[in-house]
């Protein structure tokens, strides 16, 4: 039986006569009056969240244990029952990262300016200098802990604080110059610098990632150039792929064991195996071949993209 709703004659969004239709046939809004019952608000804010979460997990589980299995059924035109899969992969990709960013923080030494408490730490500096070396003068104490001072960077400080930290005239480029004063600057922070530039690169893999699928459709396109298949094709399988690739590596991240990083790498090296011979097709030796062939090249331009990503990740800093 039809839901019985406080009707308009005509749409109050788009202004279409509707007459007794529950929906505008112009717009689709729900012809009720101005007066949205509780009911109706919560089941507008949820219900998008509500059948992504229902898709979420009928895409899950295929995802995780059937190689292959959404490329063929999202190619072959079954796609309703299951995300869309770029939608799936941001969705993926950013729990993962997210979770990554959260346990590198939870770990992470805290990020204090070396010169915290810097004055206790020199008078223990003199204290030391004066039971290892009673011999010292005043004066001669004082000087070398100027110059021991002097070896580190005040965080915080202003720019000429630490270009040419060493004394020397730059004779670099503008962008030398800067990348040279954000690796003395991370130095002289020591472990707490290494992790702050860690985080930064971190940040920069989404983006990294973002142009690197691809170009790794465009390497199963010519590899696979016989088949005829459509370039579309090719990515959405990258997208799978990559979307099974960051939900295993959560198990690491989780749990960081050399043994369960090694078992992690054997499942996915034995999944993409699967997949491959599933969407193309092809024998064994064939299928191994070409997969170790695509995943040399994509090493490089992995490679390449980190370091990449790290001079974003300096120049961020």
């Amino acid at each position: 039986m039809a839901r019985a709703y406080n009707k308009s004659e005509f749409c109050l969004n788009c202004n279409a006569r509707i007459g007794d239709a529950n929906y505008c046939p112009q717009c689709g809004q729900l012809n009720t009056d101005k007066q949205v019952p509780v009911k109706q608000f919560v089941h507008d804010a949820v219900g998008d969240y509500l059948t992504f979460d229902s898709r979420f997990f009928r895409s899950f589980i295929p995802l995780l244990f059937k190689p292959g299995y959404l490329t063929n059924e999202y190619i072959t035109g079954r796609r309703v029952s299951y995300i869309f899969p770029f939608r799936l992969y941001l969705f993926i990709s950013f729990l993962f990262f997210f979770t990554l960013a959260i346990k590198s923080q939870m770990v992470s030494i805290k990020v204090v300016s070396p010169y915290t408490n810097t004055e206790s730490q020199l008078d223990k500096l003199g204290d030391i200098l004066r039971e290892t070396r009673p011999d010292l003068k005043a004066k001669e104490r004082e000087t070398l802990i100027e110059k021991i001072d002097s070896l580190f960077l005040l965080k915080g400080k202003p720019k000429e604080h630490y270009i040419n930290i060493d004394g020397d005239e730059s004779t670099h480029s503008g962008l030398e110059t800067l990348l040279d004063n954000k690796i003395k600057k991370l130095s002289s922070e020591g472990k707490a610098g290494f992790k702050i530039f860690l985080k930064s690169i971190i940040e920069q893999i989404p983006k990294m990632m973002f142009f690197l699928l691809p170009v790794f459709a465009v390497l199963l396109k010519l590899f696979y150039i016989r088949h005829r298949i459509f370039y579309i094709n090719h990515f959405i399988f990258a997208l799978h792929i990559h979307a099974v690739f960051f939900l295993y590596l959560l198990i690491p991240v989780f749990f960081p064991n050399n043994y369960v990083f090694f078992a992690v790498m054997v499942i996915l090296m034995i999944y993409q195996l699967l997949a491959f011979r599933r969407v193309y097709k092809q024998s064994y030796i064939k299928t191994v071949v070409k997969l170790n062939l695509i995943w040399i090249i994509y090493f490089f331009l992995i490679i390449f993209a980190i370091l990449f990503s790290g001079l974003l990740a300096l120049a961020s800093l």
